[in-house]
């Protein structure tokens, strides 16, 4: 019943399915979201197959809103450190409609400064300190800390720095 109601409408050229093409496109561009989240919309939409596989995409102009995105999203994740950063980055771009090749790419493009990443490790490392020093004691406490931290992203190396120059407790 439906797709007869649908079929009228196309013949009498009521529902313009290359006016729609044009407008989800658009939207797209204007948006900044990749050629991915087009194809999607426009599936979800009932367009014909045949339409939209003879769509193109330019992989200039979307590594370029690839790139306005990344930038975007880093403002959105700057206190992640750098694991989580290009994680939340690379489903970001993802979710956007891009290609995972060009989503890697981008990644290649984004990092914290060390400096950065060992302040917002001290910070973390403070909070649970405070957190966990109501409970726990000795190195009981020291290897909960790590294991969060580690679970965070970071490094041992540096949560053993960071530790050290807390001077809480002696690392092995």
């Amino acid at each position: 019943m439906v797709e007869e109601v649908i079929k009228k409408l196309k013949k009498y050229r009521i529902i313009n399915e290359d006016e729609i093409i044009a407008n989800v496109l658009e939207h797209i561009d204007r948006k900044k979201y990749g050629f991915n989240k087009a194809i999607n919309m426009l599936k979800s939409k009932e367009i014909s197959l045949d339409k939209i596989d003879k769509l193109k995409c330019d992989p200039t102009k979307e590594k370029q809103k690839a790139l306005e995105q990344t930038k975007r999203l880093v403002k959105r994740y700057k206190s992640k450190n750098t694991v989580n950063l290009k994680r939340n980055i690379y489903s970001g771009l993802i979710r956007l409609g891009f290609d995972d090749s060009i989503a890697e790419g981008m990644l290649s493009k984004v990092s914290n400064s060390p400096e950065n990443e060992l302040n917002m490790l001290e910070l973390q490392y403070k909070k649970l300190f405070s957190s966990y020093s109501r409970k726990l004691k000795g190195k009981e406490l020291t290897n909960k800390i790590i294991k969060s931290l580690q679970s965070k992203g970071y490094r041992i190396n540096d949560i053993k720095r960071i530790i050290k120059e807390e001077n809480i407790y002696e690392m092995d």
